[in-house]
């Protein structure tokens, strides 16, 4: 006789395997454990406790339940996927399921954007991830960041305490894949990365790059957090560049920030431009056809034209370019590197906040300056 655990595994299969018109996820197998998640929320009580811990807020959480939620799987998006989506009358929530790779905040304004432009509403986005990220940087539009033990704990916790035998068994079956395949980290949560230099804070990181954007006026910024790169980023444009770049992409100037491997807690600043970069824009063909005059202006003022190899492995290998500058595909991006050399940028101390934000005005108005001549 099969014990629950194994009726339940099997039913899960059953769900995902079935062809009904009565289920709404799309079965692709490009992320089987949210395809497992999404299998589970067809229990409707099920779907009540996770949109519960989603929230965090129950009396939201009922109202929402009021307005006919669906769940979707791998939902195609203005050229990419939403790995799941909870849509119903005036209300969508995306949820970015991450297991090996770390989700990426340039993403929450895309989504933002597009989603309220196509359908007339903002959405609401989450983030489930295995390990919680630091500081997030500037990211106006995420709800929440919650890791899958967070989603675990309380399903199986919250779901002895209130559903029936079948339903249980249905969680324990959802939890025993997710640590059979290690997604589950349990002890290892707590343990979180270090920052690279002593006394580093992130959030001392992302409140110095906000002050310096705020220095520059009529400008669209963005900070983005260490993730898949080393350090603090502040992605900046100046507004009025929408007529200028048919891309519509404007925060072209990148500023570094920079904590020296030493015992002190100090940082550079640093900035380059970047030309184009597939993870902001996905066709290159408007900043390859201006990349000549654009390269030429960015080398005559002393910066050096990088590309990546193009290859498997994103910026694995880059390349220095020389004139006359073309860019042959396939590629990654492209950019003109930081006019100083590493050795004479400036160095700072977390006490000289004002000097640093100086700093990166003067460096975001130099880059501006070539950017003006595009």
């Amino acid at each position: 006789m099969p014990s629950p655990e194994e009726l339940a595994r099997q039913k899960i299969d059953v769900l995902l395997h079935s062809k009904s018109s009565k289920s709404c996820i799309s079965y692709q197998r490009e992320d089987p454990a949210t395809e497992q998640l999404a299998s589970l929320l067809q229990e409707p009580e099920i779907f009540s406790l996770f949109l519960r811990f989603l929230i965090g807020d129950d009396t939201v959480a009922s109202e929402l339940e009021s307005r006919n939620l669906v769940v979707k799987t791998q939902h195609s998006f203005t050229n990419s996927r939403l790995d799941l989506l909870i849509l119903g009358d005036q209300i969508a929530i995306i949820i970015e399921c991450k297991v090996n790779d770390p989700p990426r905040i340039n993403k929450l304004e895309k989504y933002h954007r597009e989603w309220t432009r196509n359908h007339g509403f903002a959405p609401l986005i989450y983030w489930l991830v295995r390990r919680r990220g630091g500081e997030l940087g500037e990211n106006r539009y995420l709800q929440r960041e919650v890791t899958w033990d967070d989603l675990a704990d309380n399903l199986t916790k919250n779901g002895r305490a209130s559903l029936g035998k079948a339903s249980v068994a249905n969680i324990a079956a959802f939890c025993s894949y997710l640590t059979e395949n290690g997604i589950l980290l349990g002890s290892l949560q707590k343990t979180s990365r270090q920052p690279r230099g002593y006394g580093y804070r992130l959030d001392f990181a992302d409140t110095l790059l906000e002050r310096i954007a705020a220095s520059v006026s009529d400008t669209d910024s963005e900070v983005i957090p260490p993730g898949d790169v080393k350090h603090h980023r502040l992605f900046i444009g100046r507004n009025c560049w929408r007529h200028k770049f048919q891309d519509n992409w404007l925060k072209r100037v990148v500023i570094y920030f920079k904590p020296t491997p030493c015992r002190e807690a100090i940082f550079t600043l640093s900035g380059s431009i970047l030309l184009w970069n597939r993870t902001y824009v996905p066709d290159p063909s408007f900043s390859i056809a201006q990349f000549p005059r654009w390269a030429a202006i960015c080398h005559g003022a002393g910066k050096t034209i990088k590309r990546n190899s193009g290859g498997k492995w994103p910026g694995k290998y880059v390349y220095e370019l020389t004139p006359p500058f073309q860019i042959e595909r396939p590629v990654k991006y492209f950019l003109a590197d930081c006019l100083e050399p590493e050795e004479n940028l400036k160095v700072f101390y977390p006490s000289q906040v004002a000097e640093a934000v100086e700093e990166g005005r003067r460096i975001i108005e130099r880059h501006f300056s070539l950017v003006d001549q595009f």
